[in-house]
């Protein structure tokens, strides 16, 4: 299926299946949103490459942002559905480091991230277990370039990665006094389109190689016998991997996203 059509596909069922939650009763959906503040480190790193002379290359990045996302979750006939929204800023630039075969660079670097998840799941009394599929955009800009000490006259660079992934997730839950929430998730690219406005027009990195993995935990806070407050407290690292593509155009280095947040939670 072309990445046109993985999108459609996902788009579609995604309203369908929105259709059909929204159709049931108000007391069968529940909703949520997370607020939550992330480090976050980004790596690139290549190997030596006859066509590129900069090769061997790594890079390092890091910094904090806001991440924001939407819950909403019910079910539809005997499974649950569940539809996320996702939204992270980096806010300013931080400094980018690169290691090159022909010396060393750095500039300043922001990233950002839209995320849409739908999740089909089959539900018991202490653990969920799914399937989903899930559409990623991330981007960057590094501008203020300086290579081997010397400032070079470059306009920002602007990089855009979009992926669809399809995947696994399961949460357990337990039911003392802690009430807490576990939740796992791993999935492989099913489609990916890199974009960088350094390379001709027209440059597409395709390669479907990679992995997404999330681990995430969460405590909702009871008071003596009476039941969980609305409010949890979280704390989730994400781990992404890509790239590693070479084309006659460009090089794509094996990239590395990884993240840890603490966040609230407020669910009704």
């Amino acid at each position: 299926m072309t990445g046109h059509g993985w999108r459609c596909a996902l788009i579609g069922s995604t309203l369908l299946l929105a259709t059909q939650l929204t159709a049931t009763t108000a007391a069968a959906i529940d909703l949520s949103v997370d607020a939550a503040l992330a480090h976050w480190q980004y790596r690139e790193k290549s190997a030596a490459r006859a066509a590129f002379a900069t090769t061997p290359l790594q890079s390092r990045a890091s910094g904090n942002a806001l991440n924001l996302e939407g819950r909403i979750a019910g079910d539809v006939g005997p499974l649950g559905l569940r539809l996320t929204l996702g939204d992270l800023r980096s806010g300013r630039a931080v400094d980018e480091r690169w290691q090159l075969a022909t010396g060393n660079q750095h500039n300043r670097f922001t990233v950002s991230e839209q995320r849409a998840m739908a999740e089909l799941f089959h539900r018991t009394d202490r653990a969920d277990f799914g399937l989903y599929a899930s559409w990623l955009r991330q981007r960057q800009t590094r501008s203020d370039f300086v290579v081997n000490g010397a400032p070079i006259a470059l306009a920002s660079v602007r990089e855009e990665v979009a992926v669809i992934w399809g995947g696994v997730a399961a949460t357990a839950r337990s039911d003392d006094w802690f009430d807490l929430a576990s939740r796992i998730e791993l999935g492989v690219p099913l489609d990916v389109r890199a974009t960088n406005s350094a390379l001709p027009a027209g440059s597409l990195f395709t390669r479907r190689r990679g992995y997404d993995a999330l681990g995430e935990i969460a405590w909702h806070p009871k008071f003596g016998s009476e039941s969980s407050t609305p409010l949890a407290i979280s704390i989730a690292y994400r781990q992404r991997e890509l790239g590693g593509e070479e084309r006659a155009f460009g090089l794509w280095p094996t990239n590395r996203w990884s993240s840890m947040q603490l966040g609230l939670q407020l669910a009704w």
